[in-house]
């Protein structure tokens, strides 16, 4: 199996027009799962924005819409009511839905019926979707522009004890399956590796702030198998950077501020 280096992923990094203006560089939304997990969809959309993605928009419970605002004042965010995110509140993103180039959806969510008839109502669009934590159950078996970011207790959960490529090929989807060794599989069922990384990424957020970072990617042009590449990559050497300067005692924030570094090394 290949592991990603460097030279793998410096094609990726492409440079933008330089006559280009505000939207052309990738539009992103992210929507918020739950009340109770108000950082996540703040780290995710860190996540985006430090991916060098032009507008990032938020939507979530209304009582978090003062802590993404405050947090960043880059973000666009709106809001819903109550706790969770259920189909209706959808016709209040129409206007965000049309204008994105990608829907990360699943950070900070809850298994919840309504929001799962949610995530598969988006899905209905062509859009680029990642999908993370209890958002990939919605997941259809037509996903080839679509990234599911599961961790290992994740992936067996949804899938048991399937083989990545397996999983992979059969729903059509495009796998980053978070591990010491992350591996990444295309919808046709290629599998890689990625070794960068330390045991201080179990920290709290990382994955929110690395589903950010695909969808920023992919919001950029990147099909979801290379925007998974060069995400994983990426958060895992900025990783290695922080450890070298805090041991592990960074947090999903530092990684979130260090992958603009991490890119500009790696160009």
């Amino acid at each position: 199996m290949k592991t990603i280096s460097v030279s793998d992923i410096k094609p990726m990094l492409s440079l933008r027009e330089p006559d280009s203006h505000k939207g052309q560089n990738g539009r992103i939304l992210i929507i918020g799962g739950h009340s109770e997990f108000s950082g996540a969809h703040v780290l995710s959309g860190m996540g985006a924005l430090y991916s060098g993605c032009d507008l990032v928009r938020l939507f979530v419970p209304e009582c978090n819409v003062a802590v993404a605002r405050g947090y960043c004042p880059e973000f666009i965010v709106r809001g819903y009511r109550g706790d969770s995110l259920k189909p209706e509140f959808l016709k209040d993103i129409e206007d965000f839905i049309k204008d994105s180039d990608c829907v990360v959806v699943g950070p900070g969510s809850k298994p919840e019926e309504d929001f799962l008839q949610a995530v598969k109502e988006l899905l209905q669009s062509n859009l680029k979707f990642v999908l993370d934590s209890n958002a990939i159950p919605a997941l259809s078996d037509s996903g080839k522009n679509v990234l599911i970011t599961p961790h290992k207790a994740e992936f067996e959960r949804f899938f048991g004890k399937e083989e990545i490529n397996d999983v992979a090929k059969k729903h059509s989807v495009n796998v980053l399956l978070k591990g010491q060794v992350d591996l990444i599989a295309s919808a046709s069922g290629e599998v890689v590796a990625n070794k960068t990384g330390n045991a201080g990424m179990t920290v709290g957020g990382s994955g929110d702030v690395l589903a950010g970072l695909c969808g920023g990617f992919m919001a950029q042009g990147l099909k979801p198998f290379d925007a998974g590449k060069l995400a994983t990559f990426l958060l895992g050497k900025a990783g290695d950077t922080l450890k070298m300067r805090k041991d592990f005692c960074y947090t999903a924030k530092d990684l979130a501020e260090e992958i603009p570094y991490t890119i500009g090394d790696c160009r």
